[in-house]
């Protein structure tokens, strides 16, 4: 399992209520959320989170770890879900990246009847190139970028 820190920290405070409600209202001044964490590399994958809680007086408390499953976009392009399971290679280990490249050839190959668009298969291409050509950290982070961009493009047009 990884541990994984996804750049959040939580934190709520209490406003003290201005009127007679019966539930107190947040004071959502300290509110933070993730948002959609869909397109991380990491979706889908297992981690160990440990929640962190401080109050207005700076007390913090911690949890257990727990072992949970990232969300993770469900993908209707039988080729995505190759190509995420390759992105996920690639995040996890730089030392993936020829694997990675030639992953990708078996994408093209065998779901050549998925890839309708020849931009999107240009764009395959190119990135394979890139993942043998340039194994330099910038360039490997552009590229699980890249997996991304052209994988949404491919579900688009499944639809």
């Amino acid at each position: 399992a990884l541990a994984l820190a996804l750049g959040a920290s939580f934190s709520t405070a209490m406003a003290e209520p201005k009127t007679a409600d019966p539930l107190p209202r947040q004071d959502m001044r300290n509110k933070h959320t993730l948002g959609d964490k869909t397109a991380h590399p990491l979706a889908g994958t297992e981690i160990l989170i440990e929640l962190e809680v401080k109050d207005g007086l700076g007390n913090t408390g911690r949890s257990q770890h727990y072992r949970v499953r990232l969300p993770q976009r469900e993908f209707r392009n039988p080729a995505n879900v190759m190509m995420a399971g390759l992105r996920v290679l690639l995040a996890k280990d730089a030392n993936m990246a020829i694997p990675v490249a030639s992953g990708l050839e078996r994408v093209m190959v065998v779901h050549k009847r998925q890839i309708r668009d020849p931009k999107i298969y240009q764009a395959l291409k190119t990135l394979q190139s890139d993942l043998v050509q340039k194994q330099d950290d910038a360039s490997l982070n552009k590229a699980v970028g890249t997996m991304w961009d052209i994988m949404m493009k491919m579900e688009e047009d499944i639809l």
